[in-house]
């Protein structure tokens, strides 16, 4: 993995940050979509990584693999899922 798309997981993954709802979950099947919400929360809120951090990271999102984060994400999902159902058949 390179290291823009882990900056970018982190920044997603932030517990500050309002990413993960069920709108998010849906641009997980576009990527041109999904970096545009990147984008979007980056500029929205520069105060996570810090203002040049931000801008750094906003600049080099086209060197990110969106496929993989993509993936990544909707592997949290599956296992959070996976995790709820298990604790209900108890």
């Amino acid at each position: 993995m390179n290291p823009i798309t882990q900056q970018v997981i982190e920044f997603l993954t932030h517990p500050e940050l309002p990413f993960g709802t069920e709108e998010d979950m849906l641009l997980l099947n576009d990527p041109k979509l999904l970096r545009g919400q990147v984008a979007s929360l980056l500029e929205e809120n520069p105060d996570i990584l810090g203002k040049q951090d931000s801008q750094s990271l906003w600049a080099c999102l086209g060197e990110a693999d969106w496929p993989f984060i993509a993936q990544e994400f909707n592997a949290r999902v599956a296992l959070a899922a996976n995790f709820f159902e298990a604790d209900t058949n108890r």
